[in-house]
């Protein structure tokens, strides 16, 4: 089976490769836990705000997906003010967030709700699954749940599959119903990306960007792989054993290593990686020697 991901499992010193089948197991797993037998209304809008390791939020926001549910990851950074403001105009009332790492973040968006001159706003606030529960250990595989109930003829699907915030002046976030982009759009963009058409000598993407809710991460971590049958490098999962463990923060260093044990061919990273490579004969070899070096951008 061809992965979706790829990663160094330390716990055994090896790959580990996440297969499109069981990525979709996952998927599946992940839409039962938010949405039990499709219970609640079609289409509702659900706001993911999360510090959580890569092959975890991916898998969340397509679970939401299979649910009948409209993710909308928003981005950790975002203040209080700006939460409410993008879930008051899109008709947000339920969040995934971690709460052990967001905990300041998630108490301000609580009062601002409980503040609103019109009315005060309940919201529904959850954790995500766990990734232990997601992905379950090979010595303890689970059962494969059974597929998620597809809905019936009547529910109407909204063209907005994937609401993504835009950036504004001053980079405050905002939302408009007009640019948000759809599922089918971002899959056709993934389709036309050059790398997608790279021969099979190129097999491996390596994006080892922190899972952030901006467009062209969801081309390179999520749609890149579906489109192309290609697998993407990632971070290894750190919170197997505890939950509440951060992910993997990038660096130059952690880079090049997570890119050498992969064995990738192509790179996703920032330009100032780049730069600090290059101070260093040993490290900017290798990496010379990449055919295609992507620099992704909101």
């Amino acid at each position: 089976m061809r992965p979706f991901y790829t990663f160094n499992d330390e716990r055994v010193n090896d790959l580990r490769h996440v297969s499109h089948l069981e990525f979709y197991h996952v998927c599946q797993r992940i839409a039962h836990a938010v949405r039990p037998n499709r219970q609640g209304p079609d289409n509702a809008i659900v706001a993911i705000i999360a510090n959580s390791d890569t092959i975890l939020y991916q898998s969340l926001t397509l679970g939401v997906i299979y649910a009948g549910l409209i993710p909308f990851p928003m981005s950790p950074r975002n203040s209080s003010a700006a939460v409410v403001n993008m879930m008051r105009k899109t008709g947000c009332r339920r969040m995934i967030e971690t709460r052990h790492s967001l905990g300041a973040l998630l108490d301000g968006v609580r009062t601002e709700f409980a503040s609103c001159v019109d009315e005060p706003i309940e919201i529904e606030i959850e954790e995500p699954p766990a990734l232990a529960y997601a992905y379950p250990s090979s010595a303890r595989k689970q059962r494969a749940r059974p597929s998620y109930p597809i809905p019936g003829r009547t529910t109407r699907r909204r063209r907005d599959h994937v609401l993504s915030p835009l950036v504004g002046e001053h980079r405050v976030p905002k939302t408009h119903p007009d640019h948000l982009p759809d599922r089918r759009s971002l899959v056709h963009h993934a389709v036309r990306v050059r790398a997608c058409r790279l021969p099979n000598r190129y097999p491996s993407l390596c994006s080892v960007a922190p899972a952030v809710p901006y467009p062209r991460m969801y081309y390179v971590q999520l749609y890149y792989p579906i489109s192309s049958l290609k697998s993407v490098s990632v971070y290894a999962p750190t919170s197997y054993h505890d939950s509440t463990t951060p992910p993997v923060i990038p660096n130059p260093r952690n880079t090049i290593k997570t890119v050498r044990w992969t064995r990738s061919t192509a790179l996703v990273l920032i330009p100032a990686f780049l730069e600090e490579w290059a101070t260093s004969p040993r490290v900017v070899h290798p990496v010379f020697f990449f055919p295609i070096c992507v620099f992704p951008s909101p």
